[in-house]
């Protein structure tokens, strides 16, 4: 039997024999229904409402009712009685209930209905249930709601009473129609394993089985597809989000304070209307407590924070302190724009600071003249009895609101200042002139909390230019500011006092300021505000240097200058170690200090608390070369032989210096210019201190007869690698200008490696790379790697630049017009091959330059110009133009490939013969004819044929003046082989113009026009059409594709561009196919015969011979 006092085991045993054991763990709140209300004990139950029905009848009784944790009211103790003997009852009704239930829902799950799948379902889930936990009855669940939940076919079950968690809200679970499952809201955690879960079952399985329900939306929406409810689950989150972000566009986070005394603080949501007035919602505090969020700035979360104090404070006086803290809050909405005075307002207020300052006037209502203080309210002179009247209407404590025109008036003002108010205001005190020294003296000491107006006749009006101030913060930022300085002592521009006392000599001086026009002086100079990039700072200060400004600043500034550091190099076998130290006046820094303020893009370096330096701009470009070079170690820095040659360009000076008498006799039999001297200088120096450098002259200055020129000074073995285009070219100018070196061509099938032991150039192309690379027959330790197109390496990774690392050299030279064609990853390809140490690895590269010089970085452009600066030998045409004719011609020879050479030598048989049998002139004609077009492109007569040497040597060259920013006449007398320039133009997205013998008057104009202009850097020319009467001074480039018969055509073509209003220096580059008979042509030129006269006219006498001569 169920006692008051029972043991543990005599309570659980009854329990579970009346299966109530779950509703021992509820809590002590459910009973305060079944107490007798006047032994209800509120408080009690607020401290100990969480206590479980099991503690309240094993803990012992107190017949007072007192609120201890170790004695339960005895009313209490009887209420859980009485409440498990109810549980038990209901269980028991529940049971009788459930059995005609079931009944009836065995039998509908058997009919052909599309809820009956879903019927069994729950009814699988309820019997898994039912396992753990005992039914509800009817009764119990009476206050239930069901709806159907469409859009995640779930029935939902919601109570209207106490939850079994006790936590005060109304339970509601979730049931889903697909798999039975029961989801609970639930703060116990009891995610849906709880009688109420039984509830839900019940209730829904009712609903399914009411046939007065309407299921057709049910049917529909199990029938949907999955992916279509979670489209209309994203919609509908759409619309909730666009409705909520609508809302919170609309409403405005304000402030209402109520008319009547003492004034109250509501929060509110305000609306804009239509007709531009507001609408006001408040808002609870228990909302703004869950979510201070909604405050839309930090002043309104710490005016929130006081109006919540005011309402929970439990202080004794609290309608005193509630108002001062009210008060408070209102001072703090100065500039608020949402403020509303009482709950109708549909205009904000405005809430401003009361202005109260001191005014001294002349009284002359006496024969002397005497001086009166007044005190003035917000710029308006009043009675004093007023002023008294509104301060002790408006004052409470030290907080002032008042209320006028349409605006509310907040100050602060202090006991003592309030004591001093009331005293002017009380007494009508005058003063004479005699006082007045004494009185300013006075008066100057409480002008920083009482302003004060003095007559002008008595003030000195200061200047309101403004000197500028800087401040160094810790963090190496430069604040600027302006500041009026009256007898040393600075006020900031446009703030401050009016009225400036200062004193001196026991005197008291009185100035007066304009603080509108010394803030439009200040914005007129528009200067930063802070500047944190150290190159920003540097030039800050050059230009204020420049327009003679000064600048004070607030702390001791030394500038550091490049003369004062001071380093030192002690040379190992890795480079040489750099220590040093800079020494100025008082100053003694470490170079160490000095590293770490660049790489930390500081220009102050902070030395005490009132001492800093400034690093000026040339010692910082010195730092940061030196910073850029070194390697950091552990107790020193490391400087590469190589970095050393490119800080201290111990090379650099060498071109503009006579040079010195070679160690030995040149082989070399030529002449050289000036400028291409200065180059064989150049690299005799640079290559005693790096193992790599880079000869990059514009096209057509030579860069071929200077390296020979400087081969020809040093011990070989040297091998040449080029395009194979060129190799042939390559060996016919080493046998011209260096004779005495024995030369060979390493390429074609016939190339063998013993024949290249003992010779001094070797020339091969970068196709033989591989193999010159890794055959045990060509381990040779060469003095010098000629790199000629050096272009070809800008990818690290391809097999040739790979075998080119390894090939045992002392030096290497690369020679290319285009050390960089596309990105900067080309130019540290290049270099890692002739001087892999001097731009570091390839990630280090990336990091410290490439990603920043993208981005538009100037300062690391510069800082890389430096680095390579010393490496790296270009001149343009312009720069040399004095050692350059007028006119400069140039001859490019090309190798024809083997398929083409093959052609040209069956062609040029065929061609013998028909001339040995004496056949007509025309087929003597034709037959030559043919053989120039095979030079060009084998193309031009068997159109399937698609590789043309002289093509692809010629785009080469194109390609590299275009990269240069020149401008381009190309002749040939073939129109046909234009077209296929006009093809690879147009494939590359290159504008061009062209002009053959098919374009009108008017295209021929407007052809000419765009390349004149600027608009084309090509032009593409047939021969015969534009090879006289154009005038094309703006091209300084002109590329013949192929010799014609007679010298004077080809130079009146040349003439296109060479002739009056060219300022520039005009190259003619002639490309000549060799062992052709356009070598032959370009020879007979060099003699100065006239083919076209001598050979190729019907009616001449040519003989057999002289037309062989040509083959």
């Amino acid at each position: 039997m169920l006692k008051e006092k029972m043991s543990q085991q005599e309570l659980r045993d009854w329990a579970e024999e009346h299966n109530v054991v779950f509703a021992l763990s509820l809590p002590a709140r459910h009973l305060q229904c079944l107490v007798d209300p006047e032994k209800q004990s509120w408080l009690w139950l607020y401290h100990y409402g969480d206590m479980t029905l099991e503690d309240i009848l094993l803990k012992d009784s107190d017949i007072h009712n007192k609120p201890d944790n170790s004695y339960i009211p005895i009313a209490y103790k009887k209420a859980a009685v009485l409440f498990l003997k109810k549980q038990h009852n209901e269980i028991c009704s529940a049971k009788k209930e459930e059995e005609k239930f079931l009944k009836l829902l065995s039998e509908k799950s058997k009919e052909s209905s599309f809820l009956s799948n879903n019927i069994k379902t729950l009814l699988k889930n309820r019997a898994e249930l039912r396992e753990h936990l005992e039914p509800r009855s009817k009764s119990e669940r009476a206050s239930g709601r069901v709806f159907l939940d469409s859009k995640r076919s779930e029935i939902v079950y919601k109570e209207e009473k106490q939850s079994w968690c006790g936590d005060g809200r109304w339970p509601e679970l979730r049931v889903s129609l697909h798999s039975g499952e029961v989801r609970c809201k639930c703060t116990k955690g009891a995610l849906g394993k709880c009688r109420l879960s039984i509830s839900a079952l019940d209730a829904s399985l009712e609903w399914l089985c009411d046939e007065t329900i309407d299921h057709s939306s049910l049917k529909e929406n199990l029938s949907m597809p999955d992916w279509t409810k979670f489209l209309r689950e994203i919609d509908s989150l759409i619309n909730k989000k666009n409705s909520l972000t609508k809302e919170i566009e609309q409403a405005f986070f304000g402030w209402r304070i109520s008319k009547k005394k003492p004034h109250l603080l509501i929060p509110v949501s305000v609306y804009e209307q239509a007709n531009g007035r507001y609408k006001q919602t408040p808002i609870a505090l228990n909302t703004l407590r869950k979510h201070p969020s909604l405050c839309t700035s930090s002043t309104d979360l710490e005016i929130l924070r006081l109006v919540l104090a005011a309402g929970t404070t439990k202080n004794k006086s609290r309608s005193s302190f509630h108002e001062s803290l009210i008060r408070q809050a209102i001072t703090m909405l100065k500039g608020h724009q949402y403020v509303f005075l009482g709950g109708h307002a549909s205009t904000p207020i405005s809430i401003e600071e009361l202005k109260l300052k001191l005014i001294l006037c002349e009284d002359k209502t006496t024969d002397q003249t005497m001086y009166k203080l007044k005190v003035c309210w917000n710029d308006s002179t009043l009675q004093s009895s007023e002023i008294l009247r509104k301060i002790k209407l408006s004052l409470w404590a030290e907080n002032l609101i008042h209320l006028e025109d349409s605006k509310i008036l907040v100050s602060n003002i202090s006991i003592e200042k309030q004591d001093f108010i009331y005293s002017i205001l009380s007494n009508d005190i005058q003063f004479p002139i005699k006082s007045l020294p004494s009185l300013f003296k006075r008066l100057s000491q409480i002008h920083e909390i009482f302003p004060v107006e003095i007559p002008q006749k008595y003030t000195e009006d200061i200047a309101p230019l403004a000197t500028i101030c800087a401040e160094i913060k810790p963090d190496g930022v430069l604040y600027i500011h302006g500041e009026i300085f009256v007898n040393n002592t600075g006020y900031p521009v446009g703030k401050g006092p009016k009225i400036i006392f200062q004193h001196l000599n026991d005197k008291v001086y009185v100035y007066r300021r304009d603080l509108e026009k010394e803030k439009h002086l200040w914005n007129l100079r528009n200067l930063p505000y802070s500047l944190d990039n150290s190159d920003a700072i540097l030039a800050f200060f050059s230009d204020l240097e420049l327009k003679n400004e000064t600048i004070f600043f607030k702390q001791n500034l030394t500038r550091l200058s490049k003369t004062s550091l001071k380093l030192d190099f002690t040379q190992n076998k890795d480079g040489f170690l750099v220590s040093g130290y800079l020494a100025q006046e008082w100053l003694h820094m470490d170079l160490e200090d000095l590293l770490n303020a660049v790489r930390h893009k500081q220009s102050f370096i902070k030395v005490n608390e009132t001492n800093w330096v400034l690093i000026n701009a040339e010692l910082k470009k010195h730092l940061e070369d030196l910073n850029d070079r070194i390697i950091p170690q552990k107790q020193e820095n490391l400087l590469k032989k190589i970095h050393y040659a490119s800080l201290f360009s111990p090379v650099l000076d060498t071109i503009t210096q006579p040079s010195p008498p070679s160690p030995k006799k040149s082989s070399f039999k030529g002449t050289l210019r000036p400028y291409q001297e200065e180059a064989i200088h150049w690299l005799n120096h640079i290559s005693q201190w790096t193992p790599g450098a880079c000869l990059a002259d514009e096209m057509g200055l030579g860069k071929t007869v200077q390296t020979l020129a400087f081969l020809s000074l040093r011990k070989g073995p040297h091998l040449i690698i080029a395009p194979t285009s060129l190799l042939h070219s390559w060996n016919v100018h080493a046998k011209t200008f260096t004779p005495s070196l024995r030369s060979i061509v390493y390429h074609g099938k016939d190339r063998d490696l013993s024949k290249i032991l003992n010779k001094d150039i070797i020339i091969s192309s970068y196709g033989m790379l591989e193999e010159l690379s890794t055959s045990k027959d060509a381990q040779i330790n060469y003095s010098t790697l000629i790199l000629d197109e050096a272009q070809a390496l800008k990818n690290h990774n391809t097999k040739r630049s790979k075998a080119t690392r390894r090939i045992s050299r002392e030096f290497t030279l690369a020679l290319t017009g285009t050390p960089i064609e596309n990105h900067l990853g080309e130019l540290w390809s290049l270099f890692y091959v002739l001087a892999p140490e001097l731009l570091g690895s390839q990630s280090e590269f990336r990091k410290k330059y490439m990603l920043a010089i993208n981005e538009g970085n100037k300062h690391r452009l510069e800082s890389l110009r430096s680095l390579i600066d010393p490496f790296i030998l270009r001149r343009t045409k312009n720069i040399v133009a004095q050692d350059l004719p007028e006119k400069h011609e140039i001859d490019v020879l090309i190798a024809l490939s083997f398929e083409e050479r093959r052609l040209y030598e069956s062609f040029q048989q065929a061609l013998k013969n028909k001339i040995y049998n004496k056949e007509d002139k025309i087929e003597t004609l034709t037959g030559l004819m043919r053989l120039r077009q095979i030079t060009c492109h084998p193309g031009l007569i068997f159109p399937e044929l698609t590789h043309s040497s002289k093509l692809t040597r010629a785009f080469e060259i194109i390609e590299e003046l275009k990269n240069n920013n020149k401008n381009i006449l190309i002749f040939s007398q073939f129109v046909s082989f234009l077209k296929y320039f006009v093809d690879l133009f147009t494939n590359k997205g290159w504008s061009y113009s062209y002009l053959d013998g098919s374009l009108n008057a008017k295209k021929r104009t407007e052809e000419i026009e765009n390349f004149q202009t600027g608009k084309n850097q090509l032009f593409l020319i047939s021969l015969k059409a534009g090879g006289s009467g154009l005038n094309l001074y703006k091209a300084t480039e002109i590329i013949l594709l192929d010799p014609w018969w007679n010298p004077a055509v080809e130079a009146q073509a040349a003439a296109r561009a060479h002739r009056i209003g060219q300022t520039e220096v005009v190259t003619v580059y002639r490309i000549i196919a060799q062992n052709t008979i356009e070598e032959r042509i370009r020879a007979l030129h060099k003699s100065k015969q006239d083919i076209s006269n001598s050979v190729l006219t019907e009616q001449s006498n040519t003989s057999l011979e002289d037309v062989l001569s040509l083959l």
